[in-house]
């Protein structure tokens, strides 16, 4: 919207210039108009900080944490993913219910700043570390290691978000924001950034500081977060775009801000915070992986066996690494993340040759026997005693997997490999997919948007196309649309 913006004010001057102005003495006078604009806009910001942090002086309310809203369980038991051709019914075409797609709206929340060429400046000191074994180098701002709260007051955090205003941050966030350029992070990865650059940045004993540090960069790259005390410890209360599991939260009138800490607060707990928002904070944090990660590799391998074949699969535990911070989230967030490069040339080498030559229903029929077969299958209550779903590739990361994590893995394998689109079938308790085919193959099927999808089950270990667990004929099935 700002760049249209811009556009539409470059057109509206060009249809006013005055004659005999040259093209060069427009852009100049239009480039002058843009600083003119961009320094306005920053004065509005510090005078923003300001006031902030005039409002974060006055007592903070407190507010009830809401008990975490659980993680949706696919407790199937093992007994049940057994394949009986004996009890095999009629084919049917399944109930099913649309999900509700996740939507918000995009968001324009990035203002870059005008910054110098900090590495041409002579004598500047550089902040050293490693990004999920990603080497990471920035500027050093030696006033931040000053930052400092006496306590946790509304006073002294008032204080120190000025003092915070008063450092040299518009070239730092420059520098963030090109760093999440560069290593194509997400807004959940930013945040782990941002998490890196306050331990390096700030003793290990100033977690308090940390997190004011992190809550600032954040407003000023426009997310809706705020912090929260709890006895003796501040935390991020960060709102997120899609809903989130397992966290406590606090609703606002603007909607649920979770807490992330590593601090466990029973939901009977009191928190401190406000309610006022930064002035441009206005986006939430997107779960949503668009793009891989570019992380350094850690490689590491897994091997599978199938039809008596082995294959080794690898993946980069950087990247296990990043994916075990994330909170939980809805299924559509880990199907839809792409592939890590590594993971598919990987997959690639080791699957590829075993489609070819074959038609669109046997490469189907042996991505299916290979998800089912490959992977052992464990409930996620036994392996991690809690619901945990999975990115595709931490099926090769952990021993075993389950109904959500292999529904998944197959939905990857099937559009990346066949090119064929695939849709969840989520119930109760248990995940399947429906894959639209080019031709028509018998089966269990689902009828979404008036195509025909038939019912792929990876967990339902040796059926084959088109066969749902017979305790789900009758259930509806929650179609979630994939991309």
């Amino acid at each position: 919207m700002r760049k249209f913006s811009l556009y539409v004010i470059l057109c509206c001057t060009c249809l006013n210039r005055p004659a005999g102005q040259t093209t060069d003495d427009f852009f100049k006078e239009f480039d002058s108009f843009r600083q003119n604009i961009t320094t306005q806009f920053e004065s509005f910001r510090d005078s923003t900080n300001y006031i902030y942090a005039e409002y974060l002086s006055q007592s903070w309310e407190a507010f009830n944490l809401q008990a975490p809203v659980p993680v949706p369980r696919k407790p199937l038991p093992i007994e049940d993913t057994r394949y009986d051709s004996a009890k095999v019914s009629v084919p049917v075409i399944l109930p099913t219910d649309t999900f509700p797609p996740v939507s918000y709206q995009e968001t324009d929340i990035y203002l870059q700043p005008v910054a110098p060429d900090i590495k041409a400046q002579p004598g500047r000191q550089r902040l050293l570390f490693r990004y999920f074994g990603t080497p990471v180098e920035m500027s050093l701002y030696n006033g931040l290691s000053d930052i400092r709260l006496p306590s946790i007051n509304e006073n002294h955090v008032s204080a120190c978000w000025l003092q915070l205003s008063k450092q040299p941050w518009k070239p730092f966030m420059h520098e963030l924001l090109s760093l999440k350029d560069e290593l194509n992070l997400n807004d959940w990865a930013f945040y782990q950034l941002l998490v890196h650059v306050s331990d390096a940045c700030f003793p290990a004993a100033l977690a308090n500081e940390k997190v004011l540090f992190t809550v600032f960069m954040l407003n000023q790259a426009g997310y809706r977060v705020k912090t929260g005390r709890q006895k003796t410890s501040l935390f991020p209360l960060i709102a997120f775009r899609m809903e989130v599991y397992g966290t406590p939260y606090i609703t606002f009138d603007d909607g649920n801000y979770y807490v992330i800490s590593t601090n466990k607060f029973p939901s009977s707990e009191v928190v401190y915070s406000y309610r006022l928002n930064y002035g441009n904070a206005i986006a939430g944090i997107d779960l949503a992986i668009r793009k891989p990660f570019r992380l350094d590799i850690l490689p590491k391998s897994s091997k599978q066996t199938f039809e008596n074949k082995t294959y080794m699969i690898e993946y980069n535990a950087n990247l296990i690494a990043l994916y075990d911070t994330y909170p939980q989230t809805v299924l559509s967030v880990y199907a839809d993340t792409p592939l890590a490069s590594s993971t598919r040339k990987s997959l690639e080498k080791e699957l590829l040759p075993a489609l070819k030559d074959k038609t669109e229903e046997e490469a189907l029929a042996f991505l299916l026997a290979y998800v089912q077969h490959a992977f052992p299958y464990m409930p996620d209550e036994e392996q991690f005693g809690y619901e945990k779903y999975f990115f595709a590739e931490e099926l090769f990361h952990y021993p075993y997997s389950d109904c959500e994590d292999r529904a998944i893995l197959f939905s990857q394998l099937v559009r990346r490999f066949i090119g064929l689109d695939v849709v969840l079938l989520d119930y109760p308790n248990h995940v399947a997919t429906g894959v639209k085919l080019r031709s028509f193959v018998e089966g269990d099927c689902v009828i979404v948007n008036n195509e025909r999808y038939i019912v792929c089950d990876p967990s339902y270990i040796g059926a084959p196309l088109g066969r749902v667990m017979n305790n789900y004929r009758n259930v509806n099935a929650r179609i979630i649309a994939l991309k």
